[in-house]
């Protein structure tokens, strides 16, 4: 079982850093409650060759996926209107990057998980540009 990682520990501030553009420290933000969260267990993302193309899956131990869980719900409920210009710019949408080795575990692909909703103007036709 992998040793407790927390998403506000030095080794882990690359995790969130992505959205804390200048280096502003994020302990008085509405990120904290992200930030804070804690992942435990094991977790891992891998794909491989479907019927219709490329299949992604997520696996994990139950105490690694309650607490990828718990993420998620930190993300979406997460107040984007609350943030800086510099914590999230206008029109995008929070997101994190949480990597192999450091969050998931060492055998997994990144995954990203992030808003489809975009700070102050909650457009969510974005992603279907891509």
């Amino acid at each position: 079982m992998r040793a407790r990682l927390d998403v506000g520990s030095s080794r882990l501030r690359g995790f969130i850093s992505s959205v804390v553009v200048g280096g502003e420290e994020v302990s008085e933000s509405p990120l904290k409650s992200v930030r804070d969260h804690c992942l435990e267990g094991e977790v891992f993302v891998r794909t491989y060759p479907g019927e219709h193309g490329q299949v992604a899956c997520l696996y994990g131990d139950p105490e690694g996926l309650r607490s990828l869980a718990a993420f998620l719900v930190a993300v979406a409920d997460l107040d984007q209107e609350k943030l800086r210009d510099s914590q999230l710019p206008k029109g995008e949408g929070f997101h994190a990057h949480l990597k192999p080795g450091v969050v998931l575990c060492d055998e997994s692909l990144q995954l990203d998980v992030g808003r489809l909703d975009a700070r102050a103007t909650g457009d969510t036709s974005w992603y279907k540009s891509g």
